[in-house]
């Protein structure tokens, strides 16, 4: 199954920090859609049940946009899903990835300093040092000897906000998106697929518009890249959901472990 970016975007983002320091050659790293503001971590907010086995689902239309919200009353999944087999999903990234006040970056909690990261009102570049001189993390002992990398280019959407750096961005490049994003946009949803990151004071979400595909055989629902959409609320499972639609609610669930409940958008 191919993967998402939610957990890969930030994992891969840990890993380089981490494979820097230990290398002796320490990362240093320059600082539309409408969302919720507040900042409750997703992963904290998944409803974990025990289910009576995957005989208790009994599958549906599926068709339509549902949204999952945490026990914080804040919505940290959206899913749509098409007729034709396509789907979009909007999921709140703010317990792996987000903006502090002071402009730096938390990702998997490590902090990547607001000097090291660099935005002119349309541009976020999030930039590291490898190699010799890179000060071993210490940006008063760096020197002209440290290659610095761009790990991640986003532009804005819309007009600039030199003063704000709230709003939508497309994910337009960097190591991650090489070696992450564009990958997993080649080939999984429709021709049509876009994914966007939002920024909303602290909380951090990314858009998957088209992005994704999925099929329903019975009560089983299997999305492509939905083991790292889930991870996002700390679940995993093997390729296959299972589902039930009640009127305006849709149960998924692993046929183990855990349970999401989620509301028909509009009710």
């Amino acid at each position: 199954m191919k993967r998402i970016i939610c957990a890969s975007f930030c994992c891969a983002l840990l890993s380089s920090v981490c494979c820097a320091c230990s290398s002796g050659d320490s990362s240093v790293v320059s600082s539309g859609t409408s969302v919720p503001a507040t900042t409750a971590s997703a992963a904290a907010e998944t409803t974990a049940v025990t289910t009576e086995g995957k005989s208790g689902y009994s599958g549906g239309d599926i068709t339509g946009e549902w949204i999952y919200t945490g026990l914080s009353g804040k919505d940290v999944l959206t899913l749509d899903f098409e007729p034709d087999g396509i789907a979009s999903a909007l999921v709140d990234a703010s317990s792996m990835i987000y903006f502090e006040e002071d402009g730096s970056l938390n990702a998997m909690g490590i902090t990547i300093p607001a000097e090291n990261i660099s935005y002119d009102g349309s541009e976020i570049r999030v930039s590291m040092k490898f190699g010799k001189g890179s000060g071993d993390g210490d940006p008063e002992k760096q020197n002209k000897g440290a290659a610095l990398t761009d790990m991640l280019v986003m532009e804005r959407i819309g007009d600039p906000a030199p003063d704000n750096m709230d709003g939508e961005y497309s994910i337009s490049g960097g190591t991650l998106y090489d070696t992450i994003i564009s990958p997993i946009m080649d080939g999984m949803g429709a021709e049509d697929a876009e994914t966007t990151a939002v920024i909303d004071g602290d909380s951090f979400y990314l858009d998957l518009n088209r992005a994704l595909s999925y099929t329903t055989e019975g009560e089983k629902l299997t999305i492509e890249g939905g083991d790292m959409l889930l991870s996002v609320l700390d679940i995993s499972y093997d390729d296959t959901l299972y589902y039930t639609v009640s009127g305006d609610e849709l149960l998924l669930g692993t046929g183990d472990e855990y349970e999401l409940t989620l509301r028909r958008s509009g009710k």
